[in-house]
């Protein structure tokens, strides 16, 4: 029997007869094709806590099945307030809340409104009993998920394409962490998981579950008690860790000046854990070199997921950068794509700019990175990279600037373009830009024997 697994913000819509009901039902609205509330609360973030309050309340209201997606079984219910009870029950149980990959592919995103969660939490220790006894771990999960995509009529891949996104989009609330292979709930933010996995008013209408996704689902933080009891919390927190927010609010404040100094003091907490995240990459460059190799496509790691190769190519050179421990500039201002809680990245940085911008004592370097091959990579990048180092030249006048330009492989007529390396600015300014091409491979080796023999990074690069 088929039963379909949920995927949270599964919006993609396929089905011309769902198009059709999905167009119905927007039909009574006044601007149909506006920006919905939730959509300019997320376009008004500035911090990754901003950012992480409206993947939480999108998905606090994602409900299956519904006039979204319409094709799953049993009544409706909130699979993400599913997943918290589910964290809730196992730590209550076992003393963590962590549900593991293979658990999360196997057994939860296949569950619906039928299936309660004490049954749910004995199936996951059952497994777990069983896995224990196993003699490889690793064969053991793999034979497990495969049969549950046998089981519900699914490609034996499919339930973990889909555990990995669902995963994600857990972590982006910012109410659940990496743990191991899976995740758990962030002990600071199980007061707010346990409030939320209280009963939830379900919309009656089609009409009202489309508004209520529009505008998000109000959460316990809106009360301003709650608000302030976050912020206590969180003021501690800045007092452990010797940082002064210098925002003075009361409880007689109001709840958005609360709600701003608790997405300020989480910020700076996030800020000095990048920091902490960036001193240990240094110890951490074997790591780094073999992700190296594996996007170079010498080796096979299944931590990189083949849709987000692009990201995290970024990503790792960031922490090659940050291995090599000698910035100017803080590590979240290096780097212009976004990161997890986990500092994993989300995806690509903006086109707008370049990838990542490293300052240095003496110089700053300007890395642009590239999965693509061939001829289309010096159409695709020739004038993008040599246009972003031209306008970071004008912001670092004060050092000299360089450009790197990392790829898998390097297409001569793009390293060509880098050689002759010139760019007019729009009053036929001429600049003369150095940019260098070099294959990943090649910079993993350079990187390498700097660690190996000890030799200092900086002075080479």
């Amino acid at each position: 029997m088929k039963k379909r697994p949920w995927l949270f913000g599964n919006t993609t819509i396929r089905n011309p007869l769902r198009i059709h009901d999905v167009m119905a039902a927007l039909k009574e609205y006044p601007k149909p094709f506006s920006v919905t509330k939730a959509g300019l609360r997320l376009a008004g973030a500035d911090d990754i806590a901003e950012r992480q309050e409206c993947f939480l309340r999108a998905l606090a209201c994602t409900l299956v099945p519904s006039i979204i997606e319409p094709n799953f079984q049993g009544n409706r219910f909130c699979p993400f307030r599913f997943v918290i009870s589910l964290a809730l029950a196992l730590k209550q149980n076992t003393g963590s809340s962590f549900i593991t990959f293979s658990e999360m592919a196997g057994i939860v995103q296949f569950r619906n409104s039928e299936a309660s969660i004490n049954k749910v939490c004995k199936e996951i220790l059952t497994h777990r009993n069983c896995r224990v006894k196993s003699k490889n771990k690793h064969k053991y999960d793999h034979k497990f998920i495969s049969e549950s995509a046998k089981l519900y009529g699914y490609a034996a891949k499919t339930p973990g394409d889909y555990a990995d996104t669902n995963i994600r989009y857990l972590k982006a609330t910012g109410l659940f962490c990496a743990h191991g292979h899976g995740i758990a709930l962030v002990p600071h933010r199980e007061c707010l998981a346990e409030l939320l996995a209280e009963s939830f008013i379900m919309p009656e209408t089609d009409d009202q579950y489309l508004d209520l996704i529009s505008n998000g689902a109000s959460l316990p933080v809106d009360d301003k008690q709650m608000s302030w009891q976050e912020w206590v919390g969180l003021s501690h927190r800045l007092t452990e860790n010797g940082i002064d927010l210098r925002i003075h609010i009361t409880p007689n404040s109001d709840v958005e000046d609360i709600r701003h100094a608790c997405y300020r003091a989480d910020a700076l907490l996030t800020e000095r854990r990048e920091n902490d995240y960036a001193a240990r990459q240094r110890y951490e460059w074997p790591e780094i070199i073999q992700y190296m190799h594996e996007m170079a496509g010498k080796t096979k790691n299944a931590k990189i997921p083949m849709a987000e190769r692009a990201a995290y190519l970024e990503w790792v050179l960031w922490r090659s950068f940050l291995a090599i421990n000698s910035l100017v500039n803080p590590p979240h201002q290096a780097r212009r794509f976004p990161v997890d809680v986990d500092f994993l990245p989300v995806s690509t940085a903006p086109d707008n700019g370049p990838d990542m911008i490293f300052e240095f004592k003496d110089f700053v370097l300007v890395v642009e990175v590239t999965l693509t091959e061939s001829s289309r990579q010096e159409a695709c990048e020739g004038e993008p990279v040599r246009r972003h180092v031209a306008e970071c030249a004008k912001i670092y006048s004060g050092k000299p600037l360089y450009g790197l330009f990392v790829a898998v492989k390097i297409d001569t007529n793009t390293a060509e373009t880098f050689r002759i390396g010139t760019w007019y600015y729009a009053d036929d300014q001429r600049a003369t830009l150095s940019v260098v091409p070099v294959s990943l491979n090649d910079f993993a080796t350079f990187l390498q024997n700097c660690f190996e023999n000890n030799e200092p990074a900086i002075m080479r690069l």
